[in-house]
């Protein structure tokens, strides 16, 4: 069992009269004002907001079963309209591990409402609550508080009692919803040590910790050396301290989501708790959090994910049929890359170990993350490149802080391909992603190659880009209509998301939402390359449409697709980063034909912008020829992240394109 008793030594702890934090709502005893709550005045947007929530982890001893961590919660939650009646269905996670696992006890929960003037509260039933498996490590334990109104209160509290001490509970303070109060107590003995690893923007209502006397007894057993054995106890006092923490976040806005932002995991204000090392007195130090070369060697040696690397030999078989003949390095790999693509479909599961074996998920043509990439990994091997799984956290899962080796911070793993000196990061789940271009959600900071001889962190960068180039020839009739065709290449990851669009939705359904989602008629419209994923994948377009023709004066959008009609930073000032995920470059470049008796009266002016070491241009151009207007608009955008500080640059940046894009052609009817 993880942490527990030292053998022959009992710890019996004794403390002053400090006790933690108790919660500063009574459960079960809601007051007229939480349910009469019409509105929340600080939000008045909001359909629920946390009255309270208030949660301690505390490690105490028992002397059966040593030492052990307890976490208690205690929640409760104002339904103000029908959209979050979802936040009456609760999910608690429990760890496990072998025999070992975390137990749940003390679940109670009520859902309150007033009713003819009086507190009506109706009790969680044991028949709402559900426990299901996750994986080999991790239960969750569902539940559904009964009743639930606009206007009820809802609360419920448990206890979990683990022998994990690896394993104490995050804290958030902030969610989409505004909380109230959010507190968070720890008490933690000093033979205990943990990293405190803290985020967010909001500044605490208070924050303490202090540290308390308390003291041991050691009670041990030992045996005389005389003739006629006896043992005799002995009792040692040992003084000792516990680290009480207080922290409490008062008035929590609601965190909202926000353009080109990843996970909200990344930015809300919440605290985590890392077992750093245990001292007991008289004892080396046992080093509990390590470093990344100890990670690493454990990863190798692991049965669920090195070791893998070397087992499977049914495939050797089948990389011998595959690259029969084939000497080219890269050509190897991308037969086998396809292979393992069209052999095995992903299950959409996010996984760093195996949760179950290779030879499965080839045969069955279904795998995890880890299965699919794994087997990619192992068969490379066997047609003698070189391979290396990459650990990773995906864009949804949260960065990775490269500061801790902390293994939980990874949630996948992708496969490192190298030849010469170029390397190629390789995701097989994904049919529509081409040979070395991984797919979005894994674009999210660093990975660690876990490697025999090369491990370290590799950059989860791209070169390839999102974009779309729109060319065409429009013809514009004295009636003032237009008629034309366009041809849009979508490029890079807009052409993964086109296609992947395209597959998902039928041909019939895709196309007929294009035409739904146009202001224009369609003559036609045909596709080409869709079904090849390295290409772009390349819409024509045949419309007509109509503009405004006011008297002798005819009114012309120049920029039929793709338009900026706002700017997507409209916040005054953004306190996280700005992030693309990947290059952007989109090109329009499209003539219009003027008609007999018509001249050019107005017309854009031409303008061409950028910030700083060219992280984002953006060319604007308008040339008339003789009966020709030619548009051309190009964003480019270099630069990835952009940090608050330059948001105020990057927002006006993008309000003079939305400026310049909304000017019309003016023409004038001789």
């Amino acid at each position: 069992m993880y942490l527990r008793s030292i053998s022959l030594i009992i710890f019996l702890i004794f403390s002053h009269s400090i006790l933690a934090q108790k919660p500063p709502i009574k459960f079960g005893k809601v007051s007229n004002e939480e349910l009469k709550m019409k509105v929340y005045e600080k939000d008045s947007a909001a359909g629920a907001v946390v009255l309270c929530d208030f949660g301690i982890s505390k490690i105490e001893y028992s002397q059966n079963t040593g030492f052990l961590l307890i976490f208690e919660r205690t929640k409760r939650i104002k339904i103000l309209d029908k959209k979050e009646y979802d936040r009456a269905n609760i999910e608690v996670y429990l760890y496990n591990d072998g025999g070992d696992k975390e137990k749940l006890t003390g679940l109670k929960g009520y859902t309150h409402n007033l009713e003819n003037g009086k507190i009506v509260s109706s009790k969680l039933e044991k028949e709402s609550i559900f426990q299901e498996e996750l994986d080999k490590n991790h239960d969750v334990t569902k539940f559904t508080l009964p009743n639930v109104k606009e206007g009820s209160v809802l609360e419920y509290t448990y206890r979990i009692t683990s022998d994990f001490l690896f394993n104490f509970n995050d804290w958030e303070f902030q969610s989409t919803i505004p909380i109230m109060w959010s507190e968070y107590n720890t008490v933690i003995p000093e033979y205990y040590q943990y990293q405190k690893i803290s985020q967010g923007y909001l500044p605490f209502h208070i924050s303490t910790s202090e540290k308390k006397s308390a003291f041991i007894t050691l009670i041990s057993k030992s045996r005389s050396g005389s003739v006629v054995s006896k043992s005799e106890m002995t009792t040692e006092k040992i003084d000792l301290t516990k680290t009480y923490s207080r922290m409490v976040v008062k008035d929590a806005p609601a965190f909202k989501s926000e353009p080109h932002m990843s996970t909200y995991q990344n930015y809300i204000s919440k605290i985590k708790h890392e077992l750093s090392y245990i001292k007991f007195p008289n004892r080396p130090i046992n080093n509990v959090m390590g470093d990344w070369n100890e990670l690493n060697k454990k990863y190798l040696e692991s049965p669920y994910f090195g070791q893998k690397l070397k087992m499977f030999l049914a495939l050797n078989k089948v990389v011998d049929q595959l690259t029969e003949g084939v000497e080219n390095p890269i050509e190897k790999a991308q037969i086998i890359y396809n292979h393992v693509l069209k052999k095995v479909a992903w299950n959409g599961k996010y996984r760093r170990m195996l949760d179950a074996t290779l030879g499965k998920a080839y045969d069955s043509g279904f795998g995890s993350s880890s299965q699919i990439n794994l087997l990619l990994a192992n068969m490379l091997l066997k047609a003698d490149l070189v391979a290396d799984p990459v650990l990773i956290s995906t864009r949804n899962h949260g960065v990775v802080r490269t500061q801790y080796p902390i293994a939980d911070q990874f949630n996948y793993v992708i496969c490192k391909l190298t030849i010469g000196d170029k390397y190629y990061l390789l995701d097989a789940t994904d049919k529509y992603t081409p040979f070395g271009v991984l797919p979005q959600r894994c674009l999210n900071g660093q990975g660690w190659v876990v490697s025999q001889n090369s491990s370290g962190w590799i950059n989860l960068v791209t070169k390839a880009k999102s974009g779309t180039k729109i060319s065409g020839n429009i013809k514009i009739t004295d009636e003032g209509s237009l008629s034309g065709g366009l041809k849009v290449e979508n490029k890079g990851y807009k052409a993964y998301a086109e296609r992947k669009k395209y597959y998902s939705q039928g041909e019939e359904e895709f196309l007929e939402k294009k035409k739904s989602n146009s202001d224009w008629e369609y003559d036609t419209y045909s596709l080409e390359k869709q079904d090849e994923v390295h290409a772009s994948f390349i819409e024509n377009f045949e419309f007509e449409a109509e503009t405004d023709l006011l008297g002798n004066m005819l009114y012309i959008d120049p920029v039929l697709m793709d338009k900026m009609d706002k700017n997507p930073f409209a916040l005054e000032e953004r306190v996280y980063p700005v992030d693309f995920t990947s290059p952007i470059a989109d090109l329009y470049y499209v003539n219009f034909e003027i008609p007999e008796g018509y001249v050019v009266e107005e017309k854009p002016e031409s303008l061409a912008i950028g910030l700083p070491n060219k992280a984002a241009t953006f060319i604007y151009q308008v040339n008339v020829s003789n009966k020709n207007i030619t548009i051309m608009s190009k964003l480019d955008i270099a630069k990835i992240l952009f940090v608050p500080d330059e948001y105020p640059y990057l927002k006006a940046f993008f309000a003079q394109i939305v400026a310049k894009q909304a000017e019309q052609i003016v023409l004038k009817k001789q």
